[in-house]
């Protein structure tokens, strides 16, 4: 997130309304107090929302470890993957099911399995194995999110 930009383009706004009152030296002093007192207002207020956005994907995607990270004062958004998550063994499968699916659904997996650098059995077992899979089908995000 670029808040320093964003915290620029308000301290400009408030530069340009104190103009209004330039000669006035009451005026220019309170208006330098004003936006000195903005600047880290600001910055809190940015990191605050920033810590908001986090909560709310973090409750959007609850299998995945979503954090706050801050980089040289700006706020960004990353998310990955538990590493408590449970590893799957398809070492020890016993039982065996025919499924019939469109054609389409299976390219879809195959598509799907070579990018996860799996067996389509394999993919398959590890996504009906994971908690998310049995209380109802999510989509996942994995990366920083950047504005």
């Amino acid at each position: 997130m670029d808040t320093t930009s964003v915290i620029s383009e308000v301290d400009a706004a408030v530069a340009a309304q104190l103009q209004l009152g330039e000669g006035d030296p009451a005026v220019a002093a309170a208006g330098d107090a004003l936006r000195l007192a903005l600047g880290p207002a600001l910055r809190q207020g940015a990191m605050d929302l920033a810590g908001q956005a986090v909560a709310e994907v973090a409750a959007q995607l609850p299998d995945l470890v979503v954090e706050l990270v801050v980089t040289d004062g700006e706020p960004s958004i990353v998310v990955r993957q538990s590493e408590s998550m449970t590893a799957v063994v398809t070492d020890d499968l016993e039982a065996r099911m025919t499924v019939r699916l469109p054609k389409a659904l299976k390219d879809q997996l195959e598509a799907a399995a070579g990018s996860a650098g799996d067996s389509i059995n394999s993919y398959v077992v590890k996504s009906l194995s994971t908690p998310s899979a049995r209380q109802r089908h999510r989509r996942r995000y994995t990366g920083t999110f950047e504005t």
